[in-house]
């Protein structure tokens, strides 16, 4: 590999901040690199102020996302970035949106990990989901299993209602003293009652939950794999230690 020709990285993030961070450290963890040059370079655009995804979605806030998702993406754009990468897994309702507003190549995370998942687990044909409502609803996970013949599992209710919690309550808030219990339990659930063996990690917040509080299993962790992607769409060398799931 040529130093000179490895190309840019960039990081629409601040959806939430430390999904941003931790999707960073993903890239230099999943990089093989002897030296500070042999990394790909990374701009980020921390776009705190870019309106929350699911609420929009949801109705229940007329502040649309779109507008300052734009603007973060043309900001990447100016630096020079070859790609940029969303740590946001329920802002992918508007990746069209977003991919047709840019002149650089906007890398799919939900794609990507449905890939990875039908190359990694063939024989899996039901996945669970973990995720926002926004993110359901919008059927941003569905619509991407269905094209590899692939069926969606969701929580029930009160399950969901635990995933919600622990998303904003604890991951956004910052509480990382936050009781995981509820959520441990809804995991449980979807093996013992659904029969699934495959969960996504479908929340950048969830990531950072698994960071923070390994659950034992096989989750497909979307921020490792588009992170893995990332990489490799800007010419630089792929580590070959896989960090994507916990058997």
């Amino acid at each position: 590999m040529q130093l000179n020709t490895m190309r840019t990285i960039g990081i629409l993030g601040g959806m939430g901040p430390m999904a941003t961070v931790n999707l960073a450290q993903a890239i230099v963890e999943n990089t093989s690199a002897d030296c500070d040059q042999e990394h790909p370079p990374v701009i980020i655009d921390s776009n705190t102020r870019i309106p929350d995804r699911t609420e929009f979605l949801l109705g229940k806030s007329s502040k649309d996302p779109r507008p300052e998702l734009f603007a973060a993406a043309q900001r990447l754009e100016k630096s020079g970035v070859a790609c940029i990468i969303m740590p946001c897994n329920t802002a992918h309702a508007f990746y069209q949106d977003i991919a047709e507003n840019s002149s650089v190549a906007v890398l799919h995370m939900i794609e990507e990990t449905v890939r990875w998942i039908v190359d990694t687990y063939p024989d899996q044909k039901k996945i669970g989901v973990l995720a926002t409502q926004g993110t359901y609803l919008a059927g941003v996970y569905k619509k991407a299993l269905e094209k590899f013949g692939l069926i969606q599992v969701k929580p029930d209710q009160h399950g969901q209602d635990e995933v919600t919690k622990l998303i904003y309550e604890g991951i956004k808030a910052n509480n990382y003293a936050f009781d995981y219990t509820g959520y441990e339990d809804t995991i449980k659930k979807l093996k013992e009652d659904d029969g699934v063996e495959v969960i996504i990690l479908g929340c950048t917040e969830l990531s950072v939950a698994q960071l923070h509080h390994p659950l034992v299993g096989i989750f497909a962790d979307p921020l490792q794999i588009i992170a893995r992607s990332s990489i490799k769409f800007v010419g630089a060398n792929l580590s070959d230690i896989s960090v994507l799931s916990i058997d």
